[in-house]
């Protein structure tokens, strides 16, 4: 009876508040603002669902301790409403782009009438609260202690009728009253197993895994799980309790999630993946691939029993691996070159296909060349001042390349033109497609030269579309800026060749179109030689690396940080 009294004076009060906000002092800083409420409060001779507040005007939040002093001069006192409006009491949160308002034993307070929140409530309530999952460490319930014992619930949903989260109702306490919380689902990522099967996860981040929710979650989607194998390796899951044997990995641009079992690994992927099929069964033997990109890493490959191969567009890429433990792996393809430039020799390079003759190039030990003096630019000449970046957790260690290598995968790291925060990850020894190029250069040339497009509107590539994700935006960024997929006088190609990889020519060329712009650009078979000759004048490249070779990812980047310290500078 106390608590039911309190309930109608302190509406009593808001009310008189509101009557009265008129009375405030102009100061400035205050003003007024109208949340609605659930429901058709009793107060006095009449009810309302709505109140005025105070709040302050340059934010927008409630001035309580105005408020409290609205209250003593309408009252002469606090009375009861003083408990509820004390900070301790509520709690302001924001939700789906509106403030919501959680008062101790009175619920919530919307500034929207039209809330989805405030619509849930035109709902009955449901009790099967065994029922429904929702992220527990998530819950709104304000800043009040208490133990949220749930008796029933309400679902909420957006404007698109998608359910978000729920309304909790605690138990109803004699004293304390009932507390109205929210808790929104949790946010989960789709992923199917190597047998097809499509399960949810959650993540925390973008590349770690909650195991509280994903647990749940996967319990209660393991019922529906016709394929036995896969069965199994889940229950196996749910039964460690643990996630010290779960590890998310991009791999070839997509998410892959390993969960090893000690005894076998529940291999889950994203999108529509390359890695379909391949993480069960395989080839009797052991391939050629590079023990250095092995995914997941920390656990003991010892010998590899069979294999399947991972290709991309008729490209093989690497190698899905089982162990004599049935334990599951991923390692890229071992590919060696010889490449010479920088004062060293360090790779070996592998022949590609003359693009104009058809003829296959043979392999070429490239020797030694000295050192030549640098020559200058001409003095009109200038180049633009980028700054620098300061991004954490670029890594070299344990690193087998050149200490200029290191250096270029560092400053390149830093300035976010890669975004792999290991020297191993950043596969500097293997090579790149056009439109990793066009990601990568696009971002150098509007970093580190503040480019900006010199045309509007997109090229339409025949063979480009959204299955590329990013790299698509990319592709049309570099077109924009004129750096890639054009011809001579600008204009687009019919094809952008997204998956081709990149050979010395080309490569030099979209330097150079960063560097001086159009300058370079010519027509013909020769096309790529002005170019080409440019940058090695200005000993950006330092070798006479066949101009058909296929250019790697750590040559390009090397290249990319010479031209950074060098003299070489855009035109005024």
């Amino acid at each position: 009876m106390l608590m039911n009294n309190m309930k109608i004076n302190v509406f009593g009060l808001l009310l008189l508040i509101a009557s009265r906000i008129g009375q405030v002092e102009a100061s400035g800083v205050t003003g007024e603002v109208t949340y609605y409420t659930t429901e058709c409060f009793p107060v006095y001779a009449g009810c309302t669902d709505k109140i005025t507040f105070v709040v302050n005007t340059s934010g927008g939040d409630i001035n309580w301790d105005e408020t409290e002093a609205l209250e003593q001069r309408t009252l002469g006192d606090t009375g009861y409403a003083s408990y509820y409006l004390s900070g301790n009491e509520k709690r302001e949160i924001q939700l789906s782009g509106e403030k919501l308002i959680f008062l101790e034993a009175y619920g919530l307070f919307f500034t929207k009438e039209d809330s989805i929140y405030r619509n849930a409530f035109s709902q009955p309530w449901q009790t099967n609260t065994g029922d429904i999952i929702y992220d527990i460490d998530n819950v709104l319930k304000g800043t009040w202690d208490i133990s949220p014992v749930i008796e029933k619930y309400l679902p909420v949903k957006n404007e698109q009728n998608e359910l978000i989260g729920y309304i909790l109702r605690t138990i109803s306490d004699p004293l304390t009253g009932f507390n109205d919380l929210y808790a929104p689902l949790y946010q989960t990522t789709s992923f199917f197993t190597t047998n097809g099967t499509t399960v949810k996860t959650v993540l925390s981040g973008e590349n770690t895994l909650r195991f509280t929710g994903t647990k749940e979650i996967l319990t209660q989607q393991l019922p529906s799980i016709v394929n036995l194998e896969d069965k199994s390796l889940l229950q196996a899951f749910l039964t460690t309790g643990t996630l010290a044997g779960s590890q998310l990995h991009t791999l070839e641009g997509e998410k892959i999630l390993f969960f090893d079992l000690g005894t076998g690994t529940l291999v889950l992927m994203s999108g529509s993946s390359i890695f379909q099929g391949v993480f069960t069964g395989g080839i009797a033997g052991t391939p050629s691939y590079d023990s250095s990109t092995l995914k997941p890493t920390g656990i003991p490959l010892s010998s590899v029993v069979a294999y399947n191969e991972v290709r991309k567009n008729g490209n093989l890429l690497g190698y899905a691996l089982k162990n004599q433990s049935n334990q599951r792996f991923y390692a890229a393809k071992r590919v060696v070159y010889t490449v010479s430039g920088g004062g060293s020799a360090w790779i070996v390079a592998q022949p590609v296909t003359n693009t104009s003759t058809g003829d296959n190039q043979e392999e070429k030990k490239e020797e030694k060349k000295p050192e030549q003096p640098q020559e200058k630019l001409p003095e009109q000449t200038e180049k633009v001042d980028s700054g620098e970046a300061n991004i954490p957790n670029c890594s070299t260690q344990n690193s087998q390349f050149t200490s200029e290598q290191n250096d270029a995968y560092l400053w390149a790291c830093q300035h976010n033109i890669t975004t792999m925060r290991t020297i191993q990850e950043a596969r500097l020894d293997q090579p790149l497609t056009r439109a990793e190029l066009a990601k990568i250069m696009s971002v150098y040339a509007m970093k580190e030269y503040h480019l900006k497009p010199l045309i509007t509107g997109a090229a339409n590539y025949k063979d480009v579309n959204t299955d590329l994700g990013d790299l698509a935006d990319y592709i049309q960024i570099a077109y924009q800026l004129q750096i890639m997929g054009i011809n001579a006088d600008g204009t687009p190609m019919q094809a952008f060749e997204p998956h081709k990889l990149v050979s010395r020519a080309e490569f030099a060329t979209v330097l150079s179109r960063v560097i001086w712009g159009n300058k370079h650009n010519i027509s013909g078979d020769d096309r790529y030689s002005a170019h080409l000759q440019a940058l090695k004048k200005y000993r950006v490249i330092t070798s006479d690396v066949p101009a058909n070779w296929w250019e790697l990812r750590g040559r390009a980047l090397l290249m990319l940080h010479r031209n950074a310290q060098s003299s070489v500078e855009i035109k005024s």
